[in-house]
């Protein structure tokens, strides 16, 4: 099976410019307390938390935690990955060479190849037998980032939509895209006011349009880049940018 190989090409100014405000304006809107209180029914941090999460390993835990942002491992995959097989050993050894604490937007070409190839072997495992190319890049993408959230983004149609064509087409254009957006100090204050909402949130009990409604614990992500792939989905999720209430029933 071939795949595509990681290239990290300079980006277009206004292509920057364009997403890192889609970025901004996503942070601004969308209501962070809703998916991270423990009452509620999205991910929140389970996707990342939910044990066991051994960094070298790849269990069952891993694949339920990816079935939280709503996507489904099929049978023959689940064996592939779990049970002895070349395949699994091949995610394995890629798993292996990716650094567990290296950020994305610190990451080395080297560390960038590497964590492409975890995902490469990912959607390889992931495809029906006898598949000529691979079409499984939004659950390895999300089976990547469970495992190495630090280093490789969540990346699915809905978040690749909102970034832009080139952002859904590539995966390598949807990274140096996040990578700079990490590094960038108008999207680092949109995450310090976006915590700071949260918090007035926890504060005052008040976290949606409904009156009474019961806020409950809060439990923040610590990972900038997983708080702005989320508030992208949030504000994306319906196909334009617009606020999600907390109990609309749009899943991830």
């Amino acid at each position: 099976m071939t795949t595509e190989e990681f290239t990290w090409a300079e980006l277009d100014e206004a292509d920057f410019k364009k997403a890192r405000d889609t970025i901004v304006h996503a942070l601004e809107v969308a209501n962070l307390a809703a998916y991270y209180r423990r009452y509620g029914n999205y991910a929140g941090v389970t996707f990342t938390d939910i044990e066991p999460n051994d960094p070298y390993d790849l269990t069952a835990s891993d694949l339920h935690a990816v079935s939280m942002l709503s996507v489904t491992v099929e049978p023959a995959a689940t064996r592939r990955l779990l049970e002895p097989s070349m395949l699994r050993e091949v995610v394995l050894h890629a798993l292996a060479h990716v650094p567990v604490d290296v950020r994305l937007e610190d990451a080395k070409m080297e560390q960038l190849e590497r964590a492409w190839n975890l995902q490469a072997a990912l959607k390889e495992a992931l495809a029906p037998y006898g598949a000529n190319k691979s079409n499984c890049w939004v659950t390895a993408s999300k089976i990547s980032a469970r495992k190495r959230p630090l280093l490789i983004p969540v990346r699915d149609n809905v978040v690749g939509r909102a970034l832009g064509p080139a952002a859904l087409k590539s995966a390598g254009v949807y990274w140096q895209l996040m990578a700079d957006a990490l590094r960038d100090t108008a999207v680092q204050d949109a995450l310090v006011e976006a915590q700071k909402r949260v918090e007035t949130c926890v504060v005052t009990g008040k976290w949606g349009s409904k009156v009474g409604t019961e806020l409950g614990p809060v439990e923040l992500e610590t990972n900038p880049m997983r708080l702005i792939d989320v508030a992208l989905w949030m504000a994306h999720a319906k196909g334009k940018a617009v606020p999600l209430e907390p109990e609309e029933t749009v899943t991830e």
